[in-house]
């Protein structure tokens, strides 16, 4: 009896981890949980795509996803956990903060919006590469919202995108259409919302499938 007991643990920890399971994935596995970020996750998900951690795997991603909503406090990040984990743990308290999130932004003055050119990044879903962006809005309808604004990306495009920013709170930024010559060239941005942080102005995405930021 007392040999029994000593080999049930072990024998219970190799029935958890699986059959299939080779020495190598498990040392990679507990590496990206100790490394206690997205970014490891994501890593070892590329290299075990058929992995056999999904609940675990799961469970930590909402946990650090939720986290760093809470941390960055930006419509963005709580839409992102909302996107990945519709039925997540933390929910209702995801949607409540986006709510009180959206009611507090304020519509930055044409004088702000206009000062100077944002430069940031455009980051793609299932993209490595990571664009550069700079934007400047040059004509800003103050009654309808309406813009016109340069851009220019890190591949030496230039061109001229139109929109328009809600006249309501949460104030969003529409990108509509592409102005210019370069008609073989399709900026694609999703709508955005200005905040205003510490007296700077940052503009940045809120489709959870394409993150850009830029101030």
């Amino acid at each position: 009896m007392y040999y029994r007991l000593l080999w049930l643990p072990l024998a219970l920890l190799l029935f958890s981890c699986g059959p299939n399971v080779s020495p190598e994935e498990e040392a990679a596995w507990q590496t990206a949980e100790k490394a206690n970020s997205l970014a490891a996750l994501d890593s070892f998900v590329s290299q075990y795509p058929e992995h056999s951690f999904k609940e675990q795997l799961a469970n930590k991603k909402e946990r650090l996803l939720f986290a760093q909503a809470q941390m960055e406090n930006r419509v963005y990040f709580y839409k992102k956990y909302l996107a990945d984990f519709p039925e997540g743990k933390r929910k209702a308290e995801a949607q409540e903060a986006l709510a009180n999130i959206q009611k507090s932004i304020k519509l930055p003055s044409k004088d702000i919006l206009t000062a100077k050119p944002f430069v940031g990044k455009v980051e793609y879903e299932h993209a490595a590469d990571k664009e550069i962006l700079s934007m400047k809005f040059v004509e800003l309808n103050e009654t309808d919202g309406s813009f016109l604004a340069d851009v220019h990306l890190s591949n030496d495009i230039r061109c001229q995108i139109t929109g328009r920013i809600e006249q309501q709170a949460p104030y969003t930024i529409m990108f509509l259409e592409q102005v210019g010559e370069q008609q073989d060239f399709v900026l694609d941005l999703s709508p955005a919302l200005p905040y205003l942080k510490n007296g700077e102005l940052i503009i940045e995405s809120v489709d959870p499938k394409q993150y850009w930021r830029l101030k």
